[in-house]
């Protein structure tokens, strides 16, 4: 009989592992206000079309705070759409220092020392980010 060497699971392979044992415990501390946080969405669209800028950065904000809050150990958490858009919608208020503080808070939940996770799209955030950070310093 022959074994074939199996090599042990990585940090971020047990990490996986872990994730979907917990994930109903995992989905649960998704939701806000009873919704689950993708579902608040809509909501920011709306918000959006009826400008109701200052309601959606409060709303942004909160959705901000719970996808930090959570494990992030993948791409999912946290998303950088909330993040952006924040960022965004502060840019319209002509509030600069909050779209770089919310910009940068994303940024750093990816420390470079996991790279194999970060999502799609970081390089443009940190540019954007450094554009404004630029712009604020006055360059």
């Amino acid at each position: 009989m022959r074994l074939e060497y199996t090599p042990p699971p990585q940090p971020d392979q047990i990490q996986r592992i872990i994730d979907a044992i917990n994930m109903e415990h995992l989905w649960k501390l998704r939701k806000l206000e009873g919704k689950d946080l993708a579902d608040h969405v809509q909501d920011l669209v709306e918000m959006e079309a009826d400008k109701k800028y200052e309601e959606m950065v409060v709303l942004l904000e909160r959705i901000i705070d719970v996808t930090h809050s959570l494990v992030q150990y993948d791409s999912r958490e946290p998303q950088p759409y909330y993040a952006e858009k924040a960022a965004s919608i502060y840019r319209k208020l002509g509030r600069r220092k909050d779209a770089i503080r919310v910009l940068r808070r994303w940024v750093e939940a990816w420390p470079p020392e996991r790279p194999n996770v970060k999502p799609k799209g970081t390089e443009a955030i940190i540019a954007r980010l450094s554009h404004l950070e630029a712009v604020q310093s006055g360059m």
